[in-house]
């Protein structure tokens, strides 16, 4: 068992500690505080920037539809696939294709509609 030094001991350790950690999130606290007060420029939003977050939506998309059709199917697939020295997840690797492919294909469809 412990003696009563090294439990007394035990117990400033573990009181030091939570202080620590009170004060470290105290910090944290102050310096989001700080930051939320100052007058940030608003972002700017440019077609490249918004052309990114729609691809990165789109690949989302795919790779859940992607996702849900082969567990409701019951595909087994590989977790990972060696591709350019790489280890990838198929499926994610599949969803970006498909979401890089995506505005030429309806670029495609809208010019024979």
């Amino acid at each position: 068992m412990l003696g009563l030094t090294a439990a007394a001991a035990l117990v400033v350790v573990a009181l030091v500690a939570a202080l620590a950690a009170r004060e470290k999130a105290r910090q944290k606290d102050r310096e989001l505080n700080a930051i939320r007060r100052r007058d940030l420029p608003d972002p700017r939003h440019t077609p490249f920037s918004q052309g990114l977050v729609d691809l990165v939506a789109v690949a989302g998309g795919i790779y859940l539809s992607l996702v849900m059709v082969s567990s409701f199917v019951g595909l087994a697939l590989p977790g990972k696939v060696g591709f350019l020295g790489a280890e990838v997840d198929p499926v994610a690797a599949i969803a970006v294709a498909l979401a890089l492919v995506e505005p030429f294909l309806s670029r495609l469809f809208e010019k024979t509609s």
